[in-house]
């Protein structure tokens, strides 16, 4: 929404904004950018001169500001660097090490979330895999992806609650589902799974972390609301309301740390001390590790 771009905009202060047609009245509606529009045409990209040299950038630098959804108050900006962006890659292709290069991705995300800036951006850029871009989450977009022949597909569990209201989706050339970006209903995963006889994937994951924490893609039967074990390299442990470590069986406070989570809030240090000391992240979600050893986000 305007008052989203606004918020966005005034916090990291753009420099230039790229932008498919669409949205070109929604950003003239924004008239107070600070010093962006001032004076300034829109470009049509075609006149945008390329450049032949590619800047050397150090792993500890800033590469993306994701901002949060604010649902829990204003956005904030999450600094992702590139060692977090190329760690968080590393461990989603530890953790699907079935996916192979002809793979074929269907993206039914908004490229702007972190979810999908991982999987269907960077991962898949690493792995040149070919990405299948729906612009939106409805029948007719869906059915025109699905007319593509992906072989693995990605999105919220509204999408899979769509896919069960339509009942007979062409959808035998996937090999895995996986849904992310939002707490997965049982009701979904067992209707998905009843009606196409197909499992679906329970992905876990925050922006502060690159996003991608865990995923279940093993076809096990597991209780309801297992993301699997966490990713490699990720440490992870379960807090009490006292800060006290509780036993893994225990249900406590997620926190995590490693190589993948965010250097901190944009220009928000209250913020990020809030969330990040000595490196571990709070998520702000309850779990529990099972007796395997998987996580159970409850």
């Amino acid at each position: 929404t305007e008052h989203e771009i606004r918020l966005i905009a005034h916090d990291c202060e753009p420099v230039c904004i790229v932008a498919s047609p669409t949205w070109f009245d929604k950003l003239r509606g924004v008239d107070d950018f600070p010093g962006l529009f001032n004076g300034m045409n829109f470009l049509d990209v075609q006149s945008v001169h390329q450049s032949d040299t590619i800047p050397t950038a150090l792993p500890e630098e800033i590469a993306v500001l994701l901002y949060t959804s604010g649902t829990t108050g204003t956005p904030k900006g999450v600094m992702l660097s590139n060692r977090s962006i190329m760690t968080n890659v590393a461990q989603v292709l530890s953790a699907a090490d079935l996916i192979k290069e002809d793979d074929r991705l269907l993206a039914v995300l908004p490229l702007f979330h972190s979810f999908a800036q991982n999987t269907c951006i960077w991962s898949a850029v690493f792995l040149g895999l070919e990405v299948i871009v729906v612009p939106r989450i409805d029948r007719k977009a869906i059915l025109e992806g699905l007319a593509c022949q992906p072989t693995i597909m990605v999105g919220v569990p509204s999408l899979y609650g769509l896919l069960c209201l339509m009942k007979t989706a062409p959808i035998d050339s996937i090999r895995y589902f996986v849904s992310g970006g939002d707490a997965l209903p049982t009701k979904i995963k067992m209707a998905f799974e009843i009606l196409y006889q197909r499992k679906l994937c329970n992905g876990y994951g925050l922006t502060e972390a690159g996003p991608f924490v865990s995923v279940n893609l093993e076809d096990n039967r597991f209780a309801d609301g297992s993301i699997g074990r966490p990713a490699a390299g990720l440490k992870a442990r379960l807090v009490s309301e006292e800060g006290a470590v509780v036993e893994r069986s225990k249900i406590g406070s997620l926190q995590i740390k490693g190589e993948n989570i965010m250097a901190g809030y944009y220009r928000s240090a209250d913020a990020t001390a809030m969330v990040l000391q000595d490196g571990w992240l709070d998520t702000g979600d309850l779990a529990r590790f099972d007796s395997t050893g998987r996580l159970n986000i409850v």
